[in-house]
């Protein structure tokens, strides 16, 4: 069995809004540690600089409010004095201040769409760069059914010096484009944000994140679809069984299920539909997993998938039962609360999806501890590190080498690796990713 570290997660509202615990607070998974006023939608714009008489680049100094205020339409949100007369640009718009330009001297407020609403932003690239209604396809930067994040560039006018771009006010998705109009539907429909993991308030950031620190036992998958997801761990099969469809039923909701080796498609099919949580296996083919998602998906970023429950692969796509030292971590840990995210980046700022079970407070050690599975310290050349992967979870090592190319793994996946010598002598290479950095005489295994 995994034994537990303490790790730390940061917990990000997606746009400014409000924190509602302090530091110091314990919290749990399910616990609202953060919400959103609103929802941004378009951007609108308005010459302050003008109104007051002030150069682009002296807006800023003269400003009544800044960016982030709430603004209402007819209010000042700027003011000078030229000979004893007072100059006020005054905002033709709602909302709250997006940005103040200092090159253009003009005000950007961000229109708020009502907090909860699943209604389509629309943004006009006609009248926002300038185009005609035989030119503005060409501008697109995204395709019908594509997801976007917040400020994603989504249209651009090519120019000089510069070209100029249109963002994305939301996190979304592209659910139309015509007559000029592109149509974003909020993926963040929900205003509230939980703590995700039970620990200990260590960090707050005004209106923006939270940090939490937990000491729980952490399995790290190969592959995963789906972001966050929370329920009680069930093992519905061993680490070398393939589940037949009819094994899905009801204890299946809201739970995070061990399902063995592998799943079918039908499966997970059948897990969506009895609302489970989330589903975690050994392994899958990717095409199967292409052939579940119809083809919407890739190896090297996921995370924003709406499926409405999460998978994880602990080995990856290859035919590969699940570890035992995973299988059995997860075995024991059955009936407790579950933290998973099936979030995988690869291609660049390594993400690994993850299996989170916290312990609570009672069970923390009296002395605390440097937080493991997220070190500050970079692997180098010549670090000494521990592995955090199966076959040698635990084994001590000193980095030799760390080849630039890519190389692909067991799991089918293109990563960057690193050589390691083992205390043993043993000289293997392992996945930057799975590797935790320690501190020269600190030693441990996990």
């Amino acid at each position: 069995m995994f034994e537990p570290v303490f790790v730390e997660r940061t917990r990000r509202l997606p746009y400014h809004g409000k924190i509602d615990v302090q530091l110091g607070d314990w919290v749990q998974p399910e616990q609202v540690i953060g919400h959103l006023d609103y929802l941004p939608g378009r951007l609108l714009q308005f010459d302050a600089a003008k109104q007051v008489a002030v150069a682009p680049s002296e807006l800023k100094p003269v400003m009544l409010k800044e960016e982030g205020d709430p603004v209402a339409a007819g209010e000042p949100v700027a003011m000078t004095y030229r000979f004893g007369e007072c100059l006020a640009a005054v905002s033709p718009y709602s909302g709250y201040i997006g940005l103040v330009s200092r090159h253009q001297g003009k005000v950007f407020v961000r229109e708020p769409v009502p907090v909860g609403s699943s209604e389509p932003v629309v943004i006009d690239l006609i009248e926002e760069l300038g185009l005609n209604s035989l030119t503005w396809r060409d501008s697109l930067l995204v395709r019908e059914g594509m997801a976007v994040h917040f400020e994603q560039p989504i249209a651009m006018r090519r120019g000089t010096p510069k070209s100029t771009y249109v963002l994305s006010p939301v996190y979304g998705r592209i659910t139309g484009a015509k007559d000029g109009k592109v149509y974003i539907t909020p993926l963040h429909t929900r205003t509230d944000l939980t703590a995700w993991l039970s620990g200990k308030v260590v960090k707050v950031q005004a209106g923006q994140e939270v940090t939490i620190r937990a000491y729980a036992h952490v399995v790290l998958g190969a592959y995963g679809i789906g972001g966050e997801a929370g329920g009680l761990l069930y093992v519905a099969a061993g680490p070398q069984e393939t589940l037949p469809v009819a094994a899905v039923d009801d204890n299946w909701r809201q739970k995070v299920v061990v399902a063995g080796a592998t799943a079918s498609v039908d499966l997970l099919r059948a897990a969506q539909q009895a609302q489970a949580a989330a589903v975690v296996v050994g392994y899958m083919p990717f095409a199967l997993l292409a052939d579940f998602m119809s083809g919407d998906v890739t190896v090297g970023f996921t995370g924003d998938e709406d499926l409405g429950f999460t998978i994880i692969l602990t080995e990856g796509f290859l035919p590969s039962q699940m570890a035992e030292g995973t299988f059995r971590t997860l075995q024991q840990l059955e009936g407790r609360y579950a933290s998973v995210n099936g979030t995988t980046h690869i291609r660049a700022g390594v993400i690994r999806p993850e299996i989170i079970v916290c312990e609570p407070e009672q069970n923390w050690p009296v002395t605390d501890v440097r937080v493991g599975g997220e070190s500050s310290l970079e692997v180098g050349q010549g670090s000494l590190v521990k592995l955090l992967r199966e076959p040698r979870r635990g084994a001590i090592g000193r980095v030799l080498e760390l080849p630039k190319e890519r190389q692909v793994v067991a799991s089918g996946a293109s990563v960057l690796v690193a050589r390691v010598q083992l205390q043993s002598g043993e000289e293997i290479t392992v996945p930057i990713a799975n590797l935790q950095v320690l501190e020269e005489g600190v030693e441990g295994n996990g």
